[in-house]
C-alpha cells in the first residue's frame, strides 16, 4: 500500500431556530447569562443559584464559574442545543490538584444529566478536569432527533479543601455545529489492503482512520494531495 488518499466534503451548515433565552427569575431558575454573546447555532446559555456562571470581565466569548473561594459550593452552566452534531469549546481549570481531601476542585462536565453538589467523583460518568489545565479544546457529540433539545452541564464543585481563593473553571468560544464532513479514505491498490473508518461526522469531532495491508504487502503512510501526513496505521483527524 504505497499511499492513500484523502477528500474532505464539507456539506452546508443548517441554521437551527433560536428558542427563546431564559428568563432572569431567583436562584432556583435558570437565567441566560448576561452580556454573553451566544452563536446562532445554541438555543441559550444559562445559570442559576448563588454562584452563578458570568462573562469574563469584558470578553464576550468568555465566562467564568461564580464560587471561586467559597467552600462547599458549586456553580452550574447549562448549554441547550437543539438536533444532533457537535458541541465545542475551549476550558481552563485553576485548582489545587495536591489537596486529595474529598477531592480536588474540578470543572465537571454533562450531557442531558444536571449535576449538583452531591454528585461523587467516583461515580460520575461525564468528563472531569482539575488541577492547573491551561487552555484546552474539546468537542462533545450530540445524538438527538430533529428539534429536540438537549441541555449539556458545566459544573465547578468546589469542595473546600484549599484556602487557594483563585480556584475556578473558564469556558471560552462555546459552539454547536450541525453541518457534516464526508471523509473518503482509500487504498492506492484495494489488493494490498483495506481502509476503514471514513464516512460521515459532525463537524469538529474527531474521525479515526485504520489501514491493514494484505499478506505480503507493507503499509507505506497517509497521503492527503500527494503530501505525505502520516506513517502510522491509524491517523486521527
Amino acid at each position: 500500500m504505497k499511499k492513500r488518499i484523502l477528500s474532505f466534503l464539507l456539506v452546508c451548515l443548517m441554521i437551527v431556530s433560536l428558542l427563546p433565552m431564559y428568563v432572569i427569575g431567583d436562584d432556583n431558575e435558570w437565567a441566560s447569562v448576561s452580556g454573553y454573546a451566544i452563536s446562532d447555532t445554541i438555543a441559550a446559555v444559562g445559570s442559576k443559584g448563588e454562584y452563578a456562571w458570568t462573562r469574563y470581565l469584558k470578553y464576550d466569548n468568555m465566562l467564568t464559574s461564580g464560587n471561586a473561594g467559597k467552600q462547599s459550593s458549586i456553580s452550574v452552566l447549562k448549554v441547550s442545543v437543539v438536533g444532533s452534531g457537535a458541541l465545542m469549546f475551549d476550558y481552563n481549570v485553576f485548582s489545587d490538584e495536591s489537596n486529595i481531601y474529598g477531592g480536588p476542585n474540578s470543572l465537571l462536565v454533562s450531557v442531558g444529566q444536571e449535576i449538583d453538589f452531591s454528585v461523587s467523583y467516583s461515580d460520575f460518568t461525564g468528563k472531569r478536569c482539575y488541577g492547573l489545565t491551561g487552555w484546552q479544546s474539546e468537542a462533545l457529540g450530540i445524538e438527538a432527533s430533529e428539534g429536540q433539545i438537549t441541555d449539556i452541564y458545566f459544573a465547578f464543585k468546589n469542595n473546600g479543601t484549599t484556602d487557594n481563593t483563585a480556584d475556578c473553571a473558564l469556558l471560552k468560544d462555546i459552539r454547536f455545529s450541525n453541518g457534516k464532513v464526508s471523509i473518503t479514505a482509500l487504498s492506492s491498490d484495494p489488493g494490498g489492503g483495506s481502509v476503514t473508518g471514513g464516512g460521515e461526522y459532525f463537524a469538529g469531532l474527531q474521525a479515526t482512520l485504520e489501514a491493514t495491508p494484505a499478506a505480503g504487502y507493507k503499509f507505506f503512510g497517509w497521503q492527503e494531495n500527494n503530501k505525505l501526513i502520516g506513517t502510522d496505521t491509524t491517523y486521527s483527524l
